[in-house]
């Protein structure tokens, strides 16, 4: 092999391993897994889905770090709104299922996003662990107060290149929608959706 291809070959590998240390960031492009969430009941009504960043710190979204310097650690940064992605990834699922469109008498999904969170462990390459939890109210149309409220988490692990755009967005992006698949199996959301509201707390 030539000299020439050598070093191409060296810069080729360098441009795809990226960077080992130091802060990251990503734009926030949903990007879906294969797993599509469980069909909610027929008699559901369309929903408007509302969310709000209830995290106590909102300058990041995850650290990364070596793994042979554990304890020197770098953010990572969503470039975009936390809030607009997670109601993106949210509306994303119902169409999937071929939920009804919001109208009039759509009921309200109000998310509360309390932890959105990714994990970079570097070494010859990376692993990603992604974590999403949300608190979650569901109001019926016309309705004041919630019909049902609980909470929902999804989890996700990938492996990649260091600091990768892409495997930050599959990462979170699966998280997402294993929380959503964890709300449309709910029986309780199920129950509410179709009319049939939770007992109010015992204080």
């Amino acid at each position: 092999m030539s000299r020439r291809l050598i070093v191409l070959s060296v810069l080729s590998l360098a441009a795809c391993a990226g960077p080992r240390e130091g802060a990251t960031t990503f734009p926030a492009n949903y990007s879906p897994s294969d797993e599509v969430p469980p069909a909610l009941r027929e008699c559901a009504p369309s929903l408007v889905v509302s969310v709000a960043d209830a995290r106590t710190d909102t300058s990041s979204v995850g650290q990364r770090f070596q793994e042979e310097k554990p304890d020197q650690k770098y953010p990572i940064q969503l470039q975009g709104d936390v809030t607009a992605y997670v109601r993106g990834a949210f509306e994303s699922a119902f169409k999937r299922v071929r939920q009804a469109k919001s109208s009039a008498s759509s009921g309200n999904l109000a998310l509360r996003v309390t932890q959105f969170n990714i994990e970079e462990q570097v070494s010859r390459n990376a692993v990603y662990r992604g974590r999403a939890t949300m608190d979650v109210s569901y109001v019926p149309a016309g309705a004041s107060a919630p019909c049902w409220t609980g909470q929902i988490t999804g989890s996700a692990n990938n492996y990649g290149r260091a600091g990768s755009p892409e495997n930050y967005q599959e990462t979170i992006s699966w998280s997402m929608d294993r929380a959503a698949a964890e709300l449309f199996a709910s029986k309780e959301f199920n129950d509410a959706l179709c009319g049939k509201c939770a007992p109010p707390a015992k204080n």
